[in-house]
């Protein structure tokens, strides 16, 4: 009877030592799942991080790298003109000396995105660059794993930079980088205006044979890209006697123009350099310049020989 009775009191407990030993087990391995989830969690975070700082950091170059080229692509007066940043063309949005612009597809995953502020109407020149791991051609998300990264920096802008004659634009054969136009009285038949751009002292551009009222007409260089002019310089090839006013205008868009000098006579020359006007107080960048007529007239093919440009 005593045999029976331990027996019985000893019931459930190799049921009770498997539920305890389970349950260690269970906690072990919950324990590991949640570290393994967080070390994921930690990685993917890293990665975000990583993408949205370099993203910051690609837009924040990109800035640099136009406002420190040889030609200016942030001008304090405007206007906003194309640049190129990851190998894709960008034009800015421009107000009042801030330009805004956003970088796409970057990072590892090709998601990645950078808005970028340069703003020249403060003195250091301030450039903000918020990098964000995922985000549109336009940089927005609604991601909930969205990461944003800023890097800002700030930079006395070069105020020293002078005008030279020493540029791509300025002498020489630059009829691939400057495009001419004008009527025909700057363009007569068989001496293209082209010839003034051509780096060719002995070739020339005439005007019509025989008087010609010169009011309204004009030749108009278009540089591609806004520059600053602060000189211009010809060699007038004068056929007979000249004795009309010209002025310089600017343009950003060959359709509103503003007018740069003084009207300015001309002078007949001998095939010598003669400064064109008065173009010093300069400032503003402007993609096309025209040289208009403003009164007097133009004498039996006289014409340039050559025009030369100081650029900023």
């Amino acid at each position: 009877m005593m045999n029976i009775k331990k027996i019985k009191k000893n019931k459930g407990f190799v049921l009770l030592f498997v539920i305890v030993i389970s349950s260690i087990i269970l906690a072990i391995t919950l324990s590991i799942m949640n570290i393994s989830l967080k070390e994921i969690k930690f990685g993917t975070s890293a990665r975000d991080t990583n993408d949205a700082f370099f993203a910051a950091d690609a837009g924040s170059e990109c800035a640099l790298f136009n406002d420190k080229s040889t030609q200016n692509k942030f001008p304090l007066a405007g206007p906003a003109v194309t640049i190129t940043c990851a190998n894709v063309s960008i034009l800015p949005v421009f107000s009042s000396g801030v330009y805004r612009f956003t970088v796409a597809n970057l990072g590892s995953m090709g998601q990645s995105c950078a808005i970028v502020t340069v703003d020249k109407s403060v003195s250091p020149v301030s450039v903000i660059s918020k990098g964000y791991n995922v985000g549109d051609a336009s940089c927005l998300s609604s991601s909930a794993n969205r990461v944003e990264r800023e890097l800002q920096m700030t930079f006395v802008a070069n105020s020293v930079a002078v005008a030279t004659y020493d540029k791509p634009q300025s002498m020489g054969n630059r009829n691939s980088l400057i495009t001419i136009t004008g009527d025909t009285i700057w363009n007569y038949n068989g001496y293209p205006n082209t010839n003034a751009l051509d780096g060719n002292y002995s070739t020339t551009t005439y005007t019509t044979t025989g008087l010609v009222s010169i009011a309204g007409h004009y030749t108009t260089f278009d540089f591609g890209t806004a520059i600053i002019i602060q000189e211009a310089r010809y060699w007038w090839f004068a056929g007979g006697p000249q004795s009309f006013t010209a002025k310089w205008q600017g343009s950003n868009n060959n359709s509103t123009w503003t007018d740069l000098s003084a009207d300015f006579p001309t002078n007949d020359g001998s095939n010598n350099p003669v400064v064109l006007g008065n173009l010093n107080s300069n400032t503003t960048a402007y993609r096309y310049y025209r040289w208009m007529g403003v009164s007097g007239t133009a004498y039996n093919n006289g014409g340039m020989s050559e025009i030369e440009f100081k650029i900023k």
